[in-house]
């Protein structure tokens, strides 16, 4: 087969400036689809990730809150619980000591008055003693506890042999009375 070209050059020029415009113009067109269809995936995962994070703030602050009111009823129990331990800390089981103290005190022994001061934590025993050794025996076994501080128990008390009318005074120093 024989090629004739007759068409002028300046026709061919320009029926290749129509087929590389009608190429580069698909191109582009092909660009631009590309550039929509990636926007279109963009935007639909930026909606959805915005929508996922909505959740997870909402979620986490609902487990914030809930944990903070955990958090304030912890705290108020452990207020409660130091209360309570203060109070158990600054008081002494009083009921305790005097049943302890009436098994310290033998026969001979006659207890007339008992002071508790709470203020001071002090105890002031009054009392007769029948002897000078019943009393000794009593100031003794006081001084064997471990609640009990500086017995006192005044000299002119022990002067006297029999029928001693006595007043001992002891601090007291903690709450538990073992």
């Amino acid at each position: 087969m024989i090629n004739l070209n007759i068409l002028p050059q300046k026709l061919k020029n320009d029926a290749k400036l129509i087929i590389l415009d009608k190429f580069i113009k698909k191109i582009i067109g092909t660009i631009f689809l590309f550039i929509i269809i990636f926007s279109g995936i963009l935007f639909a995962a930026k909606f959805y990730l915005q929508i996922h994070f909505e959740e997870t703030i909402e979620r986490s602050a609902s487990t914030s809150r809930s944990t903070e009111d955990y958090l304030k009823k912890v705290k108020e129990i452990n207020n409660k619980i130091d209360y309570i331990a203060g109070i158990q800390d600054n008081n002494i089981d009083w009921t305790n000591m005097i049943l302890r103290l009436s098994r310290t005190i033998n026969n001979d022994i006659k207890i007339n008055k008992i002071n508790i001061n709470k203020n001071n934590n002090t105890l002031a025993l009054s009392g007769n003693a029948k002897t000078r050794n019943s009393l000794l025996l009593l100031k003794d076994s006081l001084e064997k506890y471990e609640n009990f501080n500086e017995i006192k128990l005044p000299i002119k008390n022990l002067l006297e042999k029999n029928n001693i009318d006595f007043e001992i005074i002891t601090s007291v120093n903690s709450y538990e009375f073992k």
